[in-house]
């Protein structure tokens, strides 16, 4: 009898484990539909959080120790129509002599050898450059040995050939030609090439390593351009020109206006747009110059004006597109520019003889906005006309030292 009660109890107990795994396998799907339940009612609430906060009154900004944005005007109104384009009156007519030796490969003289040798030589047009008839002036010399009638000096511009020369001078004879280039051919960027066709026998068997074989180009040679300027129309689409042109022949020249109030915004926004210059420049020469009048400026210099009209009180005298009342630049509705926003034009001086930059704005905020605009070039390329107003810019993030340090090292390995 024990036995059976023994085995009863333990019959018991087994049933109840067995019995367990059930009990909790019924239990847990309905925790599991609870959590999912409450998950879920914290993924709706947070939902509609954002629906009430926007009922909610904004905590004031201060309370936050943050600096409070001017919102009073987020809108304003612009010139409708815009206004014209201004534009520089064009210079006289004139002559531009290039020499060859300004061409560092030219040096003492630019030397072909061998049985056919030629050489090249690059030069751009300045923009505002009509050409009306150009000529390549040649002096040059060489061997007594060649014959005339196997060799010759052929000159080419932008693969057109503008004449060939036989090589028949005596023996230290200088010769001279002169070539007229058809103005046509002329484009923004140039390439004139010198070949040689050299030979010392009758029958072309001459060794092409003798070193008879030669002609020289003496370094006076020279182009020379007869061109008629043309009007120079200002307008941000073509930015950096025509404050500087990368076709110039000459250093371009740029005169900064002194204001009569030098702070650290005006050297900030001044060194950080001459720098963009300097890049925009980077072999070219550029010539600059700070001046305390307009009337200071002279030859072919452009002036930068950057500064509010407060500090700047010379922008009062510049045909803008915008009026400027108490010291501020008023829209199209004669209501004040909010001190944030950024304003750039192009005029000219008051002859119409210079172009004026102006990097401008009723607040030092809205200056370095200007200058920022116009520093980045992902913003400056979507600028046009005479005028813009920047309300906003895209945000550059500061580069690691140490790639900027990587990227030096690796320039000089």
């Amino acid at each position: 009898m024990k036995r059976d009660l023994h085995s009863l109890t333990l019959n018991r107990a087994a049933s109840q484990r067995r019995s367990r795994p059930t009990a909790s396998r019924r239990i847990r799907p309905l925790w599991a539909f609870v959590g999912m339940l409450l998950s879920c009612g914290l993924l709706l609430g947070g939902a509609i959080l954002p629906t009430f906060a926007q009922t909610e009154a904004p905590i004031p900004t201060e309370e936050l120790g943050e600096p409070q944005p001017d919102l009073s005007r987020s809108e304003f109104a612009l010139p409708d129509p815009p206004t014209a384009p201004p534009t520089v009156a064009p210079e006289a007519a004139g002559q531009y002599v290039l020499e060859f030796n300004r061409s560092p490969i030219v040096g003492n003289r630019l030397r072909m050898e061998g049985i056919y040798d030629e050489r090249r030589l690059r030069f751009t047009r300045p923009r505002n450059w009509e050409p009306e008839s150009v000529q390549i002036s040649l002096r040059f010399r060489h061997s007594a040995a060649l014959y005339a009638t196997r060799s010759n000096l052929t000159v080419l511009v932008n693969g057109t050939s503008i004449g060939s020369v036989p090589l028949n001078k005596p023996q230290g004879e200088i010769g001279n030609v002169v070539f007229d280039v058809p103005p046509g051919v002329i484009r923004d960027y140039n390439e004139v090439v010198l070949a040689a066709l050299q030979n010392n026998s009758p029958t072309c068997t001459q060794d092409p390593f003798d070193p008879s074989l030669w002609t020289e180009i003496l370094p006076d040679s020279k182009l020379v351009f007869n061109f008629q300027p043309k009007a120079i129309a200002l307008d941000f689409h073509r930015y950096p020109y025509p404050v500087f042109d990368d076709l110039s022949l000459e250093p371009n020249q740029v005169a900064y206006l002194q204001p009569n109030a030098i702070d650290e915004v005006w050297l900030t926004a001044t060194s950080r747009l001459h720098t963009s210059l300097g890049r925009l420049a980077e072999f070219r020469p550029l010539d600059t110059r700070i001046v305390e009048t307009i009337d200071q400026i002279a030859g072919r210099e452009r002036l930068i004006v950057i500064g509010t009209p407060a500090i700047q009180p010379a922008l009062s005298s510049l045909d803008l597109p915008l009026s400027i009342e108490n010291g501020q630049f008023l829209d199209a509705e004669q209501q004040p520019f909010p001190g944030e926003v950024g304003l750039l034009m192009l005029t000219t001086s008051p002859d119409e003889a210079a172009p004026v930059l102006v990097a401008t704005g009723n607040g030092a905020e809205g200056v370095a906005k200007a200058v920022q605009f116009l520093v980045q070039k992902e913003d400056r390329q979507i600028g046009t006309g005479n005028l813009v107003v920047v309300s906003q810019i895209d945000q550059v993030e500061t580069p690691d030292p140490r790639a900027v340090a990587v990227l030096a090292l690796r320039e000089f390995v």
